[in-house]
């Protein structure tokens, strides 16, 4: 029984193994879309005239800033977009409920 176990075991993790390796290199057409549009949208950015100043700011050329761009990879691509277009001026506003909820509750529980 012990033997059964062990070569099940080694079976499962020879072959089940290798297939999600195998699921992971597969890019959707949405997923080439949504890229080539985060880097679109990127290289839009960088054309806004206070985004030109604020690289001049820091002796970077809008040619130099465009070569960067595209020596990044889509996952750093999509962190750099959505990092920007993902702040709120205000913050969130689940979160400063959330706050002022437990600010009552433990002036609640205080007293």
């Amino acid at each position: 029984m012990r033997s059964f176990i062990v070569g099940l075991l080694v079976f499962s993790m020879t072959f089940l193994n290798s297939v999600s390796g195998y699921a992971a290199g597969i890019v959707t057409l949405q997923e080439l879309q949504q890229q080539n549009r985060l880097a679109t949208q990127a290289l839009r950015e960088l054309d806004r005239p206070e985004v030109q100043a604020q690289l001049a700011a820091f002796g970077i050329t809008p040619d130099e800033a465009k070569t960067r761009l595209a020596a990044l990879s889509d996952q750093e691509i999509k962190d750099l977009v959505s990092s920007h277009t993902g702040q709120k001026a205000g913050g969130d506003i689940v979160i400063g409920l959330t706050t002022v909820l437990l600010i009552i509750i433990i002036i609640l529980l205080l007293r």
